[in-house]
């Protein structure tokens, strides 16, 4: 082992300290220097600010004191004796003599024509008439109201602004003054003494009036596209709050720090501007400062870090030191640290241990050749347990081989089995169907009716006989592994039509009723195949049927559709419902007793369900009928179970083979409902509670299509409930209608938790009721529209 250098643990607690203290004076002179730098900030903001807020109220006051002299003015009654026009131009003249900003003075009456016009630079005019832009009508009484026109250039280089202040007088004359702006220019070069900052205005046009240097204002700068005037003019808002300082670059590029502040009367802006350098000259003088003293801190954390670190390992590298020599055997060397602290004790506890180690050391030997012979003997133990497994591996390998070789026996018989079952049943069926045609045609030549007997059972067993071939040959091909499925959307309501229209003959001929339910469900399938096992059912339904009937229906489960046949035949034993799925099998009873099959039905529709990846299952009851139920994939659903239109007349509806359980305590509506779903053809069972009405179902191998229950029953029990009870039983969400006096009385939240269920006011009659139906059965298919849980007139 490597032992560690004395200034590797220096080293290592050196850049701790040093770390944790650089750390520190980092955060603290960072965190220093940019709260003094944002200070620094909002200094020139609120400086700037105070600049720009002085300028603006100084502008205000010198157009305040104009416009008061101007107004004062026009407050005489002037066109009345003896304030005639020459009076007037007096006054004019009086006022240019105060405001030597006043250019031009011009009186204009309501029409716009001038009446008189006094200038300082052309000679002055009386009842010129001449038409004016300006046109004045002025109420009697109104006050004063000065305008200020937008500012304009006479002769490209100085800036003037139009005032307009109607007259108080009944003429409705308008006093018109031409002020020269080159007073904005005396206060902004005033401000700019502070520092080496610049004042300028710019009109609410974002024109440059006003300006230190004269060329700017002479050019008449359009200052709309300068990103700082129209970003300050945004935010200098509607009064004259001044903006807070803000980076920008000044008309010859150079980087400066700007705010600005609103003149109220004239919605110009007050712009002032201190280059960057300048304003942030005392923060970088404080940062360089702040810097300085990082750097004298930092020296003296890393000199002090390496002081203390150098102090602080020189102990544990000699306790370091120790201790790898009593690792490598010299257990008779002893520590010695004087440090008066826990290191100290770490060095006594060690050299307890060197004194314990030393004294178990001398029997250490001993044990470990006494370990040794042990591990001898265990070995010994192992190698012969070694070599009993060995022999049973060879053992296993040679039964494995046997058994796959019996294995692959097997299959060789298996398949041939299977090969010649193909070859006789295809081969077969030829002659057969030969002797068939011949037998028919013999029939319709025969005039003797015990010879056209004769010949009808030839042809019965002919047919026989067809049946078992084909059957041979389905499952011969699925042993095979001919027959591939290929899965299409396929619509349903053809398929049943055609089962119904092969196997009906035969339901007849037995006495039997075969009733399919249509249904215009999209499925996922290979049509030839889901055809052959539905007939399959159908027929092995048939077959074992003596009374009763065949129905064939349709229901939906989630995403997938269950195709269902029923029959009321002899039933199929618990012990037995295993078994009928396999070849050769068949259930005594019925007609399959007189040997009119090979029991393969079932075995091939088994084989196919599993070859299209369908479910299959079945419910059977001995002496009350079974139900075989295969699960496709739904692709989509367009109409309800077994109704048509909801608007078809009530007395010509017809719900042939719909199953309904009706749950009413009153007996003259339960019987009513009764009678009214029996004159729609279908079957009802009336329960007066839910505990009857499954004690009935336990009646019948079908479950109940639909559930109408009234909403209050009796012993305190709501329809809701019994509903859920039912469903409960029957293990599946089955459509319901609930009856109730007055929809108030039922929660709309439990409504809308409780799934395909419609709520009913009373009282209705057959036709709301049969649009409820519809409804109902509607809703618990179609996954696409679902409207709301309850309804007063479905």
């Amino acid at each position: 082992m490597q032992a560690l250098q004395p200034r590797g643990l220096a080293r290592r607690y050196a850049w701790l300290i040093g770390s944790i203290a650089t750390a520190l004076i980092l955060v603290s002179g960072l965190s220093e220097m940019y709260f003094g730098y944002r200070e620094a900030r909002e200094h020139i903001s609120r400086l700037q600010a105070a600049q720009a807020m002085a300028a603006a109220r100084e502008i205000e006051q010198y157009l305040k004191t104009l416009t008061a002299g101007i107004a004062d003015a026009a407050k005489l009654p002037w066109g009345q004796e003896p304030f005639g026009l020459q009076a007037r131009r007096q006054e004019f003249q009086r006022l240019m003599v105060l405001h030597p900003a006043i250019l031009e003075l011009q009186s204009v009456d309501r029409t716009g024509r001038e009446q008189l016009f006094v200038s300082r630079s052309q000679p002055d005019r009386l009842f010129s008439q001449q038409q004016t832009a300006f046109m004045a009508a002025p109420q009697e009484g109104r006050p004063a109201s000065v305008g200020f026109e937008q500012p304009f250039f006479r002769g490209a280089s100085e800036p003037t602004m139009l005032l307009t202040v109607p007259d108080r007088g009944p003429g409705g004359a308008l006093t018109v003054a031409a002020v020269n702006l080159r007073f904005l220019t005396d206060v902004s070069g005033g401000l700019a003494g502070i520092g080496d900052g610049r004042v300028f205005v710019i009109d609410a046009a974002n024109r440059l009036i006003a300006h230190p240097v004269a060329t700017h204002v002479s050019r008449s700068l359009d200052m709309t596209d300068f990103p700082p005037v129209r970003l300050l003019r945004d935010r200098a808002g509607a009064t004259r709050d001044a903006s807070g300082a803000l980076d920008a670059e000044d008309l010859g590029g150079a980087a400066v720090i700007a705010s600005a502040a609103r003149v109220e009367m004239t919605d110009w802006l007050v712009v002032v501007e201190v280059p960057r350098a300048v304003a942030l000259a005392p923060a970088m003088s404080t940062l360089q400062r702040t810097l300085l003293l990082m750097s004298l801190g930092l020296a003296l954390a890393l000199f002090a870090s390496l002081r203390l670190a150098a102090r602080m390992a020189t102990p544990i590298v000699k306790l370091r030191q120790a201790a790898s020599r009593i690792a490598q055997g010299d257990l008779g060397s002893r520590l010695q640290v004087q440090s008066g602290d826990e290191i100290e004790m770490l060095a006594q506890d060690f050299n307890v241990m060197a004194a314990e180690l030393e004294a178990s050391y001398a029997g250490l030997e001993t044990k470990v050749e006494d370990r040794t012979r042990a591990l001898s003997r265990a070995n010994e133990q192992l190698g012969e347990q070694a070599g009993e497994l060995a022999r049973l591996n060879t053992q296993l390998i040679a039964n494995m081989e046997e058994l796959r070789l019996r294995t692959e026996e097997a299959e060789r018989a298996n398949a041939a089995k299977t090969r010649f079952l193909a070859a006789a049943s295809h081969d077969l069926r030829q002659p057969m169907h030969t002797v068939g045609l011949l037998t028919g045609v013999l029939r319709l030549r025969l005039d003797r009716p015990e010879l056209a007997g004769l010949a009808d059972k030839v042809l019965a067993s002919v047919a026989v006989m067809e049946g078992l071939f084909s059957s041979l040959l389905d499952i011969s091909k699925l042993d095979a592994g001919v027959i591939r499925p290929e899965l299409q959307n396929i619509p349903l309501r053809p398929m049943l039509e055609r089962v119904e229209t092969a196997y009906g003959p035969q339901a007849r001929e037995a006495g039997l009723a075969l009733r399919v339910r249509p249904c215009d469900a999209v499925v996922r399938t290979d049509a030839l195949m889901l055809e052959r096992v539905l007939g399959n059912l159908v027929s092995n339904a048939i077959r074992y049927t003596t009374r009763g009937g065949v129905l064939l229906g349709c229901r939906r489960r989630g995403q997938a559709l269950a195709i269902q046949v029923f029959d009321t035949g002899i039933g199929i034993a618990a012990e037995h419902q295993e078994q009928v799925f396999e070849e050769f099998y068949r259930v005594g009873g019925g007609r399959a007793a007189r040997a009119e099959g090979l029991g393969l039905g079932l075995s091939i529709v088994k084989r196919s369900a599993a070859m299209l990846g369908h479910g299959l299952r079945m419910r059977s009851t001995p002496a009350r009928g079974s139900m075989f139920e295969i699960c496709v994939p739904l692709v989509s659903l367009h109409s309800s179970m077994a109704l048509a239109n909801a608007a078809a007349p009530v007395g010509g509806y017809d719900l042939h083979g719909v199953f309904v359980l009706v749950i009413d305590d009153h007996p003259h509506n339960r019987e009513a409902l009764g009678d009214v779903f029996g004159q729609w053809n279908a079957q009802a069972l009336c329960s007066a509670s839910a505990d009857e009405a499954l004690a009935q179902l336990g009646q019948h191998l079908r479950t109940p299509d639909l559930i109408v229950a009234d909403y209050q029953l009796a012993n305190g029990q709501d329809g809701l409930a019994a509903i859920e009870q039912v469903r409960a039983a029957v293990e599946e969400c089955v459509p319901a209608i609930l009856l109730t006096g007055t929809l108030d009385s039922v929660d709309p939240a439990l409504l809308r938790a409780t799934q395909a269920i419609v709520a009913m006011s009373k009282p209705t009659d057959a036709g709301r009721l049969l649009r409820g139906v519809d409804e109902v059965i509607r809703r618990a298919i179609d996954p696409v529209a679902e409207p709301p849980a309850a309804a007063g007139s479905p």
